[in-house]
């Protein structure tokens, strides 16, 4: 046997030691190697800190909001920190009812009672005499406030009407049940024929 055919037969193949070509493999992050059902808890915490975060900032503008308008509120009736007296009268204002209509100044009086252990008599005309002041100034929670007349009943015409300033713009007062009505609409109700007073009784 020619040498040169046996070392063609038993030559190696072409390429037989040669590594096989792949398209290179990119490197994978450990986000694309998760699996996809661990990634909806990361999702979800996110979204709730999300949602925290908007309602912290919602809570916190609605509280400028509000102390804002406490603000004006105080620019416009002044300072109205309530005296012991006049924090008492206001409290007991929610906790005496009604004692029937045309009885606004008896219902004061038990107001009065309740929460001073003082009874001022008379009707809301003897009441108004007793209160000098028409100086917003020196307008207090817990005071009363009167008119000795006003033509909206046969009752107010001849005996006035009489209630309790609550502080805040606020007065309450008995027309047949009790109600709470803003000082200046009870002030341009009430005063049509004369000034309104308030004071202590």
């Amino acid at each position: 046997m020619e040498p040169v055919a046996f070392a063609k037969r038993h030559a190696a193949p072409r390429h037989a030691h040669v590594a096989p070509r792949h398209a290179p493999v990119a490197p994978t992050s450990p986000r694309a190697q998760a699996d996809p059902a661990s990634l909806r808890p990361r999702r979800a915490h996110r979204w709730l800190t999300r949602l925290v975060i908007v309602l912290v900032a919602i809570f916190a503008a609605f509280m400028c909001v509000l102390v804002g308008f406490a603000s004006l509120q105080q620019d416009r009736y002044g300072d109205e920190t309530m005296s012991p007296e006049g924090r008492a009268i206001v409290q007991a204002c929610y906790e005496v009812p009604s004692p029937g209509e045309d009885l606004c100044a008896a219902w004061v009086s038990q107001v009065y009672a309740k929460a001073l252990d003082r009874y001022p008599t008379g009707n809301a005309n003897d009441m108004y005499e007793q209160l000098t002041s028409t100086d917003r100034a020196e307008l207090e929670p817990g005071m009363a406030i009167a008119v000795s007349t006003h033509p909206h009943t046969e009752a107010g015409k001849q005996y006035g009407h009489i209630g309790i300033y609550l502080g805040e713009g606020r007065v309450m007062d008995n027309v047949g049940h009790i109600r709470v009505t803003p000082l200046d609409w009870w002030i341009q109700h009430y005063g049509a024929n004369v000034p309104v007073r308030w004071g202590w009784l």
